[in-house]
């Protein structure tokens, strides 16, 4: 089990200070006023420098000519977008950092590694391109990776080979390779309402790749490596018996050794809440409604829980759901409460979602009911009928489940009539997307 952020119990009124302190003691990216705390520290790779500001993380950096600079930039116009920045200041009442010192370099922390993660990525994308996994509606890949390049910043478009894949498997999972390449299971897809939360989870993911995480965290990746491993082999039997936690099966069949580390032994809370703080950035900047971000997590709690899963793409030793929900809804109140699209804007796009993830919702529907997640599969029926009403496959099934989870005489005649519109025999899901499958 996870285990819970030392400062998850925090109330929802509390000052501004407390809830601050709820998203992270190490880097605080949010706006403190500077009553409120001296030298605090913000670190990352330098995004924008536009005048006298520059983007490092989530916050605007304001570089005075007092700013004591020193490593590889003397000078404010010696900083160079992608270089690596460690900012030491405080907070306005305006919400800028205010920095009074600026160390830069070249190439971030684990820059060494940085080739043979190159490599590693490029094998392990071909292994995945060969596992047979990957998802063939053209509909539902293209979205996807329309999507996920308008958020990759421009000047991260020529650093990293950027790609965008999707995994049938019904696990809520996502993953990013080193070199760009981002992988997001059917599971999740089928999870989720619209394409801001699908922006939230593909920033996340390219955040990871644009932070440099891997590198930055690589000789702890490799020390969890091999243990981990050896955990999926000894866990490999239990894991196929609980079909409800495939992802260590899948990673050590495909023999995914950096997927597994990202997936499943994760990049640790530090840069795991980086990624959200950054990826919601990304979001808001491409135009995305913020507020649909920490509905995301409303969608893990709804399938596991608060208690984390091992296909979980939030493993490991993560902030606990509701104290990631609760930060991203901090930091919206914080960065972007005057700046993000009203309701019904474009940035939500539910309607273009929903229907072109209509094959996904069906199939993963059955996943679930042949899990026996009666519950998850009911719902993923009733949106499947919401956007085409006479659709066989969801009626067959709505019946079964009725059937199998033993409703009460009331329920029977909705058992009776869904069977009667199904197709005779146990239908079997298209795997196309709703732009073919609909009526």
């Amino acid at each position: 089990m996870r285990a819970p952020s030392p400062s998850s119990d925090t109330p929802r009124g509390a000052s501004l200070t407390a809830r601050i302190a709820r998203l992270g003691a190490v880097s605080i990216l949010v706006l403190l006023p500077c009553s409120a705390s001296a030298s605090e520290k913000i670190e990352g790779i330098v995004e924008r420098v536009t005048g006298k500001t520059v983007i490092l993380d989530s916050s605007r950096i304001r570089v005075n000519d007092e700013v004591k600079l020193s490593g590889d930039a003397a000078r404010l116009s010696e900083i160079e977008i992608g270089d690596w920045a460690e900012a030491s200041g405080d907070w306005n009442e305006q919400g800028i950092f205010e920095a009074a010192r600026i160390k830069v370099e070249r190439l971030a922390p684990g820059a060494s590694f940085a080739d043979k993660l190159k490599s590693a990525s490029e094998d392990e994308t071909k292994k995945l391109d060969k596992s047979g996994k990957i998802h063939s509606d053209e509909a539902v890949t293209s979205y996807v990776s329309r999507v996920g390049m308008g958020l990759v910043p421009e000047y991260a478009g020529s650093e990293f080979s950027f790609s965008f894949s999707v995994i049938q498997d019904p696990s809520l999972n996502a993953f990013a390779l080193p070199n760009g390449a981002i992988y997001v299971h059917t599971g999740l897809l089928a999870k989720m309402d619209n394409e801001a939360q699908l922006a939230t989870v593909l920033g996340h993911e390219i955040s990871h790749v644009t932070q440099l995480h891997g590198q930055r965290q690589y000789k702890k990746m490799i020390a969890v490596m091999i243990p981990a491993q050896i955990g999926a082999l000894v866990l490999g039997t239990e894991v196929q018996r609980r079909s409800d936690n495939p992802v260590l099966s899948f990673m050590t069949a495909v023999g995914l050794n950096l997927g597994m580390a990202a997936a499943v032994n994760g990049y640790g809370r530090t840069l795991e809440d980086q990624a959200d703080r950054v990826g919601l950035r990304y979001a808001v900047e491409t135009g995305y409604d913020p507020r649909e971000s920490p509905k995301v997590w409303d969608t893990f709690n709804d399938v596991y829980g608060e208690e984390s899963k091992t296909e979980n793409f939030f493993y490991s030793n993560h902030s606990t759901n509701e104290v990631r929900k609760q930060n991203l809804k901090d930091e919206i109140e914080l960065h972007y409460a005057a700046g993000g699209p009203g309701p019904g804007a474009a940035g939500v796009d539910q309607a273009t979602y929903q229907v072109t993830m209509l094959g996904v919702i069906r199939e993963n529907a059955v996943e679930d009911f042949n899990l026996k997640r009666y519950r998850l599969a009911e719902k993923g029926f009733e949106r499947v009928l919401a956007q085409a009403p006479e659709d066989a496959v969801a009626h067959h099934y709505q019946g079964r489940i009725l059937l199998a989870t033993k409703e009460n005489p009331e329920s029977r005649p909705r058992s009776t009539t869904s069977r009667s519109r199904s197709i005779p025999t146990t239908p079997k899901p298209t795997g196309t997307s709703a732009c073919s499958s609909r009526r």
